[in-house]
Formats: structure tokens, C-alpha cells, sequence
């Protein structure tokens, strides 16, 4: 738990460059299946108090 605690800004910041980064593969599959799943992703990361716009 310390180790979390003292690194949340890194886990926090690889955990929007990867949203960021799944947003652009996103972007260009033309399937909305993706679409769908990522969104869960992001529902779940907001849940944890994570803001990703």
C-alpha cells in the first residue's frame, strides 16, 4: 500500500497515457465494439476517482 501511495502521480500518469493512447486506436477501427468496451474503461477509472476527460 505505501508503495501506491508514493508513486500515484507515475500510476496515475501511465494510466491516462494509456487511455490516451487506446482513444486513438479507437479513433481508427471503424467497429463500435471498441468504442463501447473503452468506455467501460473509462467509467471504471472514474470510479475510482481518476478524471480523464
Amino acid at each position: 500500500m505505501n508503495w501506491i501511495t508514493e508513486n500515484w502521480q507515475n500510476i496515475v500518469g501511465i494510466a491516462g497515457g494509456v487511455v490516451m493512447l487506446a482513444r486513438l486506436i479507437v479513433k481508427i477501427t471503424p467497429t463500435p465494439k471498441d468504442d463501447t468496451f473503452l468506455a467501460k474503461i473509462v467509467d471504471v477509472l472514474k470510479s475510482v476517482g481518476l478524471k480523464i476527460d
